[in-house]
């Protein structure tokens, strides 16, 4: 990319057009950017301390305000306008290094730093040919460096190492690009009215274009004072980390970072005007926190899964109490209870009792303990088969979901008497206790009714692989096939 530059200022130069300019501070930014790629190469072939690289980043970042490069003015920013050299140059210092570390930090799976640098890139050069500004400079610069990193992106993400197509960033490229998207911000932030009007959103094109990226270093930085981890050592507390923990893929993760960066861009856009710059920080960063919170509870407890289950249970017995209602009616018209419960075995090895709609007989089980013969079941009333065939008669475990006892999605509880058989043959059974029992589950829809123990141990084997894939994004296709085949009338 740099090189494809030099070529074009050599062609300017040749085919006597209008030169492009070189002036100080783009020799500042060529200089900076020469050493910062040299130590990244370094680093990606022999290794640097962390604290090595933390002081040539700071040694290249104080190349720009001595050039004469700095942040002058914050817009009202924390009620802040103008702002003098002696102030703006150390400022101007810590944010090149700012940015910088936030993009190599960031650099976990692939695509993502690049991803979120092409994002930030795109959007400087637009706000640059709004303004027709840099257009034989780093709007150039930009254009190569969007070039190179599609082409990067899709050897990176879509290349295969055993056909020796893909490749890494490394080091040396996430500074790079960490470097060149801190020298934007201080072009874009500066108030320079030779080249451009005083622009109030000056200061938030940065912000909006990198806050993912820069909101996240602040996070992993704060969370490891708070817990007394070395600053510079590296973990795997990143939010794209975490959302891989949750249950992501690489992709689905990168994806996910992308479109959580638009929005930022899209939110800070629309707020624009009118709110203060200050406050729209502020919304930004709250929501990023609640983000970051929501992804934790998932993760550590499953909150959110209860929260989702919680919330959910409460719509749909409101949506269908007008059935529910109807039910219990016609149930309680021919004689005997409209519920039926029965104890079952949920988290924690726990005993509770399960709710359903009648649907057999009220002496169905009078000679013992029996399974459900799907087929040739003849204690069931004649009501009772309508609900069973369409899975109404599960509704009221909607009460069971709403007060913890089950989920929407995990493991089909058992009653204590099967439970002893299975356990007898296959002890893994007692895995299965980590988790809330579900109204529908993974081994529901590939194993279908469990009507004899050899389909209850064949039915365990489903329940252990969800337990071990178990994601938000795993419930909710389950969910969603359960609900398809439900409406089909498919029998399951």
């Amino acid at each position: 990319m740099m090189l494809s530059f030099i070529v074009l200022i050599t062609f300017f130069y040749i085919n006597g057009e209008d030169p492009i300019p070189v002036n100080i501070w783009n020799a500042s930014f060529l200089i900076g950017i020469a050493i910062i790629y040299a130590v990244g190469i370094v680093d990606d072939l022999t290794g640097l301390k962390a604290s090595s690289k933390f002081a040539a980043q700071i040694a290249v970042a104080c190349l720009l305000p001595l050039s004469g490069l700095y942040v002058n003015n914050l817009y009202g920013l924390f009620g802040i306008y103008e702002i003098p050299y002696i102030i703006g140059a150390p400022l101007t210092v810590l944010l090149i290094v700012y940015i910088d570390n936030a993009i190599n930090l960031i650099d976990g799976i692939d695509g993502l730093a690049s991803g979120l640098s092409l994002f930030a890139f795109t959007g400087f050069l637009a706000y640059f040919v709004y303004y027709d500004v840099f257009m034989q400079t780093y709007s150039i610069i930009i254009c190569g460096m969007i070039g190179a990193l599609i082409a990067f992106m899709f050897f990176n993400l879509f290349g295969k190492a055993k056909n020796n197509t893909k490749i890494f960033m490394g080091d040396s490229g996430s500074l790079t690009l960490g470097f060149s998207l801190g020298f934007l911000t201080i072009k874009c932030a500066m108030d320079n009215t030779a080249i451009w009007p005083t622009r109030p959103e000056a200061i938030m094109i940065p912000i909006s274009l990198l806050f993912v990226s820069c909101a996240d270093v602040v996070r992993v930085t704060l969370y490891r004072l708070r817990h007394h981890y070395p600053i510079f050592d590296a973990d795997k507390n990143h939010i794209h980390h975490k959302l891989m923990r949750a249950g992501m893929s690489q992709h689905q993760a990168l994806v996910s970072i992308l479109l959580l960066a638009a929005f930022f861009a899209i939110l800070n856009y629309m707020l624009h005007g009118t709110l203060t710059q200050t406050w729209i920080l502020f919304i930004d960063s709250v929501i990023y926190c609640i983000i970051n919170m929501c992804i934790n509870q998932y993760i550590n407890s499953m909150y959110l899964k209860r929260a989702f289950d919680c919330v959910t249970a409460f719509a749909c017995l409101i949506l269908f109490s007008p059935l529910m209602l109807t039910c219990f009616l016609a149930i309680k018209l021919g004689g005997g209870p409209a519920i039926y419960k029965q104890e079952r075995i949920g988290l924690a090895g726990k005993p509770f009792y399960i709710y359903k709609f009648r649907t057999m007989r009220t002496d169905a089980e009078k000679d013992g303990e029996m399974l459900y013969q799907h087929e040739n079941e003849d204690r069931m009333t004649k009501i009772g088969k309508q609900l069973r065939r369409h899975h109404i008669d599960e509704l009221p475990q909607l009460w069971n979901v709403f007060v913890g006892d089950m989920s929407f999605v995990g493991y089909r509880p058992e009653r204590p008497y099967y439970i002893k058989q299975i356990m007898e043959r296959d002890a893994r059974y007692e895995k299965m206790y980590q988790i809330r029992p579900g109204v529908t589950s993974y081994a529901t829809l590939n194993n279908g009714y469990t009507d004899t123990i050899e389909k209850m141990l064949k039915r365990l084997e489903y329940d252990l692989y969800y337990l071990e894939h178990q994601s938000l994004l795993m419930d909710m296709k389950i969910l969603w096939v359960t609900f398809v085949r439900i409406i089909s009338g498919k029998i399951f």
